[in-house]
């Protein structure tokens, strides 16, 4: 099993946990119930079948360890609600999920993931499962600021002219001179009526989607393990 355990069962050592809630008992409670779901997650996701595909000991040098919880949320997510196309803001780990979930879904759906950086997008079609990468439509975008409602945003350029129902938003780096990151916004824009978007953590940008968006959708946010979520409300 090439993919690390140990590295999400720190907190859970016996001597780190009893000094963590001595010092700061409720970061050491919350970290602790973070840990066991993501090891919870993992479990669910051996079971499936779907984490050996994270052969972690061939991942690039910086790159970032699988977040079992988050991974296990997307493909549950994904086979839920049967999207009949993704966008996936910012390719890595998720990318592969994504894809699985098409693929064991058994539904069609037209996949798109962008990411700015060509060398992970290389680094990630290196450890992609063939059977995945013919689900995906991977590919590079250059990364913009631009005026959204009266903020500046990052999103990318040149945007193909889609209708995705679910827009997965992880990327383009958000900045200084762009604290906020605009593609969730972009395409809902005369987005379908089941239009739906996750946020993996930035606070920032899923409040500036709530001021934007208002009570036309309905908000979830998962405080333990930082994914967001917004979906609109039927007209």
């Amino acid at each position: 099993m090439a993919y690390p355990i140990k590295h999400e069962l720190t907190v859970l050592t016996a001597i780190r946990t009893l000094k963590l809630y001595l010092r700061h008992p409720f970061l050491a409670a919350r970290s602790e119930r973070r840990e066991w779901g993501r090891y919870r997650a993992l479990k669910k996701m051996e079971r499936a079948g779907l984490a050996q595909m994270y052969d972690t000991a061939h991942f690039p040098v910086g790159a970032y360890a699988p977040d079992w919880a988050d991974l296990w949320n997307i493909y549950t997510l994904v086979k839920q609600r049967r999207p009949n196309v993704i966008v996936e803001c910012g390719a890595g780990c998720s990318t592969l999920m994504f894809a699985a979930a098409i693929r064991d879904g058994g539904f069609p759906c037209e996949f798109w993931s962008f990411d700015e950086s060509p060398y992970w997008i290389d680094k990630l079609k290196g450890y992609m499962p063939d059977d995945l990468k013919r689900l995906v439509r991977l590919e590079h975008r250059d990364s913009i600021v631009v005026p959204m409602h009266g903020r500046s945003a990052a999103s990318f350029a040149n945007l193909p002219s889609i209708r995705p129902n679910f827009v997965y938003v992880d990327g383009p780096l958000a900045s200084g001179a762009a604290p906020v990151v605009g593609t969730g916004l972009h395409f809902a824009e005369g987005a379908p009526d089941d239009y739906f978007i996750l946020v993996d953590g930035l606070g920032k940008t899923f409040r500036f989607y709530r001021e934007v968006l208002g009570d036309r959708y309905r908000y979830r946010e998962n405080y333990l393990h930082h994914y967001r979520a917004a979906e609109k409300i039927a007209s």
